[in-house]
This record gives C-alpha cells, sequence and structure tokens, in this order.
C-alpha cells in the first residue's frame, strides 16, 4: 500500500508538471463506418510521456488525474486542441469524440468547456461527440441531465462508453438523452468463439435501433470480429484492425492511403 501511494504522488506530481509545461499528446483511433468501410470519425485519447517516469498509461494516471481533480484541465486541454485539429483535417465531415469524466461534469462547466473548444475551432458542434460513462449516468442529477440537455441543443452528440460492463438499468437508456452506445471490447473479444455473447451483442445492437442511436464497437482486432459484428447489425467498428491510435500526423497519412485504397 505504502508503495502504491508513493507511486501515485509521483504520478500527480508528474501530471501537475505536464500540464504546466503543456506536454500531454493527443493520439486519434479511427472509427469506421461499417456499412461504407470508411473513416468516419476519431476519437481523440490522452497519452503521457514522462522524462523520469517514461510512457504512463491512461489506466494508471486517469483515476489519479480524476481524485486529485487534474482531470479537468486536461479534459479542457483534449478538447481544444483535439477540435483544433480536426477542424484542420481537409477532409468533410470528419467527426470527433472525445471522453469526458464524470468528475468534469462535477467540477467544471463542461458546456462552457465544449463552446469555447468549439468556438475557438471553428469545428462544427454536429461533428462533436462527448463521450460518457455508465457510472456518470448512475450518478446523475437533475444538473447533470441539464448540462447534457444543453450540449444536445448545442448540436453536440452523446454517447454512453463501455456499455455493458456497469450496473446501469436498461430504464436509464429510455430516459436518458444518447446519440449513441458504445459496446466494450470484452464482448467483442469474444463474440466469435462465444454463442452467448453474440447473442448479448445483438440484443444491445436491437435495442439501439429501437431508440434510434447508433453503435460503436469497440476493440474490434480481426476481421472474424468485423464480419461477425457486421452481419449482427453494428453501425460503426473501431479498434486495432482499423487503426492504432496515432498522433495527428500519421492520422492524416492513414486517411490519405485508405482513400487511395479506397475512393
Amino acid at each position: 500500500m505504502l508503495n502504491d501511494d508513493i507511486e501515485a504522488e509521483k504520478i500527480e506530481a508528474g501530471l501537475r508538471r505536464a500540464i504546466a509545461d503543456n506536454a500531454l499528446q493527443i493520439f486519434y483511433q479511427p472509427i469506421i463506418n461499417a456499412s461504407e468501410q470508411r473513416i468516419k470519425s476519431v476519437e481523440a485519447l490522452v497519452r503521457w510521456s514522462d522524462p523520469i517516469l517514461g510512457d504512463v498509461s491512461p489506466g494508471k494516471f486517469i483515476p489519479i488525474a480524476e481524485r486529485s481533480g487534474l482531470i479537468v484541465p486536461i479534459s479542457d486541454f483534449v478538447l481544444r486542441r483535439a477540435c483544433r485539429d480536426i477542424s484542420r483535417i481537409p477532409i468533410d465531415g470528419l467527426c470527433l469524440s472525445v471522453n469526458i469524466s464524470a468528475i468534469d461534469f462535477y467540477l467544471s462547466d463542461v458546456n462552457q468547456a465544449v463552446w469555447h473548444a468549439l468556438h475557438e475551432s471553428g469545428l462544427d458542434s454536429s461533428r462533436l461527440t462527448i463521450e460518457i460513462t455508465e457510472s456518470f449516468i448512475l450518478g446523475k442529477t437533475e444538473n447533470d441531465l441539464s448540462q447534457i440537455e444543453r450540449l444536445r441543443q448545442m448540436g453536440v452528440r452523446v454517447s454512453l462508453d463501455d456499455f455493458g460492463t456497469g450496473y446501469s438499468s436498461l430504464s436509464y437508456l429510455h430516459s436518458f438523452p444518447l446519440d449513441c452506445i458504445k459496446i466494450d471490447q470484452s464482448f467483442v473479444r469474444r463474440i466469435v468463439c462465444d454463442e452467448k455473447v453474440r447473442a448479448i451483442v445483438k440484443a444491445i445492437i436491437d435495442i439501439a435501433r429501437g431508440l434510434d442511436v447508433y453503435t460503436v464497437a469497440e476493440g474490434v482486432e480481426t476481421a472474424a470480429q468485423a464480419g461477425m459484428l457486421i452481419e449482427l447489425g453494428a453501425t460503426h467498428l473501431q479498434g486495432y484492425y482499423f487503426g492504432k491510435p496515432m498522433p495527428l500526423e500519421s492520422l492524416i497519412a492513414h486517411m490519405d492511403l485508405c482513400q487511395a485504397c479506397y475512393p
């Protein structure tokens, strides 16, 4: 426990330096439209390489950022930089997804942060999706719902990330304003070899269709998984099979290559 506390303190101190020095990076992972097999969107993912700690995985530093409140400046940085980056890519209609922590909604004005990011970048609000988690829905308040409604009134889409891994009731899907459900990679990983998992994924896709929201299947790593998900009706696919998270320059080169192969 003591060693864990010391490591957490080092990560928090390093994060504070990285934020002050503007040393965080953003990588982008393609999201594919299943019917067209084209890149229609990208997800912005924060990355951190510290001169002392080395590469620190988001799984380690994001929870510490949430506990310390550092998630607020990190999220603001990701929003502003990603909106600016995507607005400059010369591909019409490319959309952007950004993860926003439940802590952000409690500690800051997410609507104002989103408005500033869109205003500064010139990115159309219809091209931005804010991803939230099941934990946000479970702890929602009237103020949280109001913030989500204001985002959607701006034209911003809202996506429920990692669906199926938490404890949210299906009744929340009926009452909560959503545009997209992301199917967790733990299901995708087993979809080819496990009939019960396929049934669960099919049920999620059918529910989404009934609610008139689209689906993104995460963690697609093989052609067999992609084919099965398309057969089940998933509308969008994301994973290493289509592209790993990459810096902006690599994303642009990747998209140019994809367009050359599939004009």
